[in-house]
């Protein structure tokens, strides 16, 4: 038997990162198999996968339907639908004006995600009018996927082991996530919440499947990683949201992470976003 709930979204960001992890994380809990539809587009989803719920681009206003079926069907739409009574715990007034940082004469827009997080913005001074455009990364780190240059690929062995690799590196790259927060404790701020999001998405059921697709269709592991990298980053890409299409400097930054294990970079201590693409 199918059980189902409706509502309509009123998150004034829509479903974005935050929310759907919420969800995710009860249907991970409970045994029951769950999908989420946004009435709007007639897209569906698996939630227990924060990426695919977010690239629904479930916008304010927009009508969703959950279906759930199994055992703990009941008790997973009970506690989602506490959840969108609560709100998902966020302010539902209409959504904010950006803010802006003043720099001399030139102002510069602050990314929803860190108005969101309510980030420190450190104010600099122009020493020339215009923009730049560019992509802040730790020295000696891979600075974007985008670079990643398929050719130069190493001959897969057997998806076998190119699954163990993987497997073992995702693993590897969660306990690093789940240690940094560790050392955090509950006085993160926005890297404890960059991070928490992180671990979201190493964990993503249809991030590791995507990357398992393409070692079964004979890729190594890096340019799997780097494939369902790219796959995810342009559908939330897509997104009508500007909050959801900043989502897929989070999904590169994992990616990279992973991708680095793999081939034996050092990571270091850097927070997730100190290799996002910046502005100026």
């Amino acid at each position: 038997m199918t059980n189902t709930l409706r509502f309509v979204c009123d998150l004034p960001t829509g479903l974005h990162a935050r929310p759907a992890s919420l969800i995710a994380e009860i249907a991970r809990r409970h045994r029951a198999a769950v999908t989420i539809h946004n009435q709007f587009s007639s897209a569906s989803a698996d939630g227990r996968s924060v990426l695919s719920l977010i690239a629904l681009d479930i916008q304010r206003g927009h009508e969703v339907l959950i279906e759930a079926v199994g055992d703990d069907a009941p008790a997973l739409l009970e506690a989602i639908d506490a959840l969108v009574k609560s709100h998902f715990g966020e302010a539902i007034h209409a959504a904010p004006v950006a803010p802006s940082v003043e720099s001399g004469e030139f102002t510069t827009s602050v990314p929803t995600a860190l108005r969101r997080m309510n980030a420190r913005i450190v104010r600099g001074r122009p020493v020339c009018p215009g923009t730049g455009d560019g992509i802040a990364v730790v020295a000696g780190a891979r600075s974007s996927l985008a670079m990643y240059d398929d050719s130069a690929e190493a001959p897969a062995s057997s998806p076998q082991s190119e699954r163990s690799r993987l497997h073992a590196a995702i693993g590897a790259v969660r306990t690093e996530i789940e240690h940094d927060l560790g050392r955090l404790g509950s006085s993160g701020g926005v890297r404890a919440e960059l991070l928490r999001a992180h671990l979201g998405i190493v964990d993503d059921p249809a991030l590791i499947e995507r990357i398992d697709a393409s070692v079964n269709a004979g890729r190594g592991a890096p340019g799997a990683v780097v494939e369902a990298a790219r796959h995810f980053a342009a559908r939330l890409g897509a997104s009508a949201s500007a909050y959801i299409r900043e989502r897929a400097a989070d999904i590169e930054d994992v990616c990279r992470r992973i991708l680095a294990t793999l081939e034996g970079i050092e990571h270091g201590d850097a927070a997730p976003g100190e290799q996002s693409r910046i502005s100026l």
